[in-house]
């Protein structure tokens, strides 16, 4: 078992967390007392914020940079090779910013502390790519990536027997049947935005163009609400909508965007990210299917899904993502199905930002066309595809898909790497 310490947080991070609610169990282990062990360990930093790294921007925010936190027995241990460095944002997929690894390279040369004892570990799965173009092949040994996607993690266990109350109980057969029910639904789609990002208010605006929104449930704080600038004010959405000319149509929507205000589904008192672990099954039980707003909708620069795409497919709900590329793909790989018998996907496995998002609200568009057409026979139609999605996740074998297929595969890398034997992504 791997032991670990960590340090500069007053809880280990989000690695141990998610890795605390079930699966690889076996391999990891606090060390007694939070100190350094006398055999070779992890000092996990959770950084919770990237920017966290650079001496600059710390000392701008007036917070300590994370190396304050290191003690001289611990950067002795990481120069002798005792020891692997985890910079823990696995609570974040953050995207390529050269100046954060400018600034662990600087901190690598300033400690004396070889590069390959740096370990990156968040959820976007592009920053190696990018990192090997940063590094430009100079150098055989560079700072290792890994990932880990905390909230798919949490979401999962929070349906699985490992959970002492699991979202669905003891009984996912009357969910099911309460899910496929016509009689039980009075909305076409559910589309919750906990906070106002670009690509939700072009969602938005959509649903509206479309006229889908009016038979729709949708959530909305309003564009005050905004997060890390990403929408700012209408002069941002403006200035967006003349530098794309493929969502022209949506401009005068999304103008009627601006003014909503406290739109609400559920009545959890939390707001914006304190909504991770909180699940109504009561919304999803009226609509038809999902709409999810993933957390970005990159082209490129992030790779990687979050717990809102992982909710209404553990409830059974078609869910159509509009999010990063792949993300579909994320969830079959851990065995979710996605009626892709009765819902185009192709956009999934396109890569151009603009032209995926237009397809997407062009294939909600068309299920409403059916759905409107035959309530109860589509419904029926995708029956088999969701009663299988809450049994999956029920029975905890969601849980076991994404341990074997990404968290203890990553526990055996960060082992190898700890012993000298890089073969991470990155490495």
């Amino acid at each position: 078992m791997l032991p670990y310490i960590f340090r500069g947080a007053d809880f280990p991070g989000f690695l141990i967390e998610g890795w605390s609610r079930g699966g690889a169990l076996d391999m990891l282990r606090a060390a007694p007392g939070n100190l350094p062990p006398a055999e070779p360990y992890l000092c996990i930093v959770p950084l919770l914020d990237a920017w966290r790294v650079d001496g600059g921007m710390t000392a701008q925010a007036g917070a300590p940079h994370f190396s304050a936190a290191l003690e001289p027995a611990v950067l002795d241990d990481l120069r002798a090779g005792r020891a692997l460095l985890v910079l823990d944002m696995s609570n974040e997929g953050t995207a390529w910013h050269g100046n954060l690894f400018d600034a662990l390279h600087g901190f690598a040369a300033e400690t004396g502390i070889a590069l390959s004892r740096l370990v990156w570990l968040d959820q976007n799965r592009t920053l190696p790519g990018h990192y090997r173009a940063y590094s430009r092949g100079d150098r055989a040994e560079g700072i290792g990536f890994e990932h880990y996607d905390f909230f798919v993690k949490h979401a999962l266990w929070m349906f699985s027997p490992r959970n002492p109350t699991p979202v669905l109980g003891t009984d996912p057969e009357t969910h099911i049947a309460s899910m496929f029910d016509p009689a039980g639904k009075d909305r076409l789609l559910l589309c919750l935005n906990a906070t106002p990002r670009l690509h939700r208010v072009l969602a938005l605006a959509g649903l509206m163009h479309h006229g889908l929104f009016e038979d729709s449930l949708v959530s909305f704080p309003g564009i005050d609400h905004g997060k890390d600038h990403d929408v700012a004010s209408a002069a941002r959405i403006e200035a967006y909508l003349a530098e794309h000319p493929d969502f022209a149509h949506l401009g005068e929507s999304c103008r009627r965007v601006l003014g909503l205000r406290g739109l609400r589904v559920d009545a959890f008192p939390q707001t914006g990210n304190a909504l991770f672990d909180r699940i109504d099954p009561a919304p999803y039980r009226r609509t038809y299917f999902s709409l999810v707003t993933e957390t970005e909708a990159t082209s490129d620069q992030v790779e990687r899904v979050t717990e809102k795409i992982v909710k209404p497919l553990c409830l059974g709900h078609p869910t159509l993502v509009l999010g990063n590329p792949r993300s579909l793909g994320f969830m079959a790989d851990l065995g979710f199905h996605d009626a892709g018998h009765a819902i185009d996907r192709g956009y999934d496995r396109d890569w151009n930002q603009t032209r995926r998002m237009n397809r997407v609200l062009g294939v909600a568009a068309g299920l409403a066309m059916a759905i409107r057409m035959n309530p109860a026979g589509w419904l029926a139609g995708l029956r088999e595809a969701g009663a299988a999605n809450v049994r999956h996740a029920a029975s905890g074998r969601a849980l076991d898909a994404y341990v074997a297929r990404h968290e203890r595969p990553m526990l055996e890398r960060l082992h190898r790497r700890l012993h000298g034997c890089p073969d991470a992504p990155g490495a």
